[in-house]
């Protein structure tokens, strides 16, 4: 129980992690721009990227890192409740069996 206890507590340390990386290391998002940008231009789709496909594209970027962050948390916390429900099966039946 104190392991699920810990994980689930771990939990808040991963997203703030999560959300201070992208804060402090902006170089991720902007690599992951480049690429976009350097794959439609060298398609052929076009040779400029105005400011708001620019806008749009850092929202889904950012946007795919948060997600990211938050299914971890999600499975996480899912572990957390399937591990208390084995617990609580398995003290279940000592407490049947105690008197009174």
């Amino acid at each position: 129980m104190r392991h699920i206890s810990g994980e689930t507590g771990e939990q808040r340390t991963h997203l703030d992690q999560a959300f201070l990386e992208l804060g402090e290391r902006p170089e991720f998002i902007l690599a992951e721009l480049a690429e976009m940008t350097a794959a439609r231009i060298c398609s052929g789709a076009s040779n400029r990227i105005d400011s708001s496909l620019l806008v749009e594209w850092t929202e889904d970027v950012v946007q795919k890192h948060v997600d990211r962050a938050l299914a971890r948390t999600q499975t996480a916390l899912r572990d957390a409740v399937e591990g208390l429900r084995e617990i609580a099966i398995e003290i279940k039946p000592v407490r049947d069996a105690s008197p009174g």
